[in-house]
């Protein structure tokens, strides 16, 4: 018997809109503040959440991009990397592409 796991997917894509909404302003945030670790924390997080969600739909295209915001993030989070402008606009570029890569997926579900 088949497990119908379209409601389930539903949810995926549900939150991880609101991990987009958290990554964003915490991106945009972040020009201003870009040394407040718990800001970091929170877009690590939300980025996390969507990789981990993503692997259990096999979505690896969505997981793919988001390990590696995730590791930009986790650079950032232990001073490996320093909080740039460039950076921040590298990180909404991708984000963009998540957003794109969570309708295509959303739309073939």
């Amino acid at each position: 018997m088949a497990v119908d796991l379209s409601q389930f997917q539903d949810s995926f894509f549900e939150e991880s809109a609101e991990h987009v909404e958290t990554m964003e302003a915490g991106l945009l945030d972040l020009e201003q503040r870009p040394t407040d670790l718990d800001l970091l924390n929170r877009i690590f997080r939300a980025a996390h959440s969507i990789k981990g969600n993503a692997g259990m739909f096999n979505f690896t295209a969505i997981g793919g991009l988001t390990h590696k915001m995730e590791n930009i993030l986790d650079r950032l989070r232990n001073s490996e990397m320093v909080v740039t402008k460039e950076i921040i606009d590298v990180l909404l570029l991708a984000l963009d592409g998540l957003k794109s890569l969570l309708e295509i997926g959303r739309a073939h579900v």
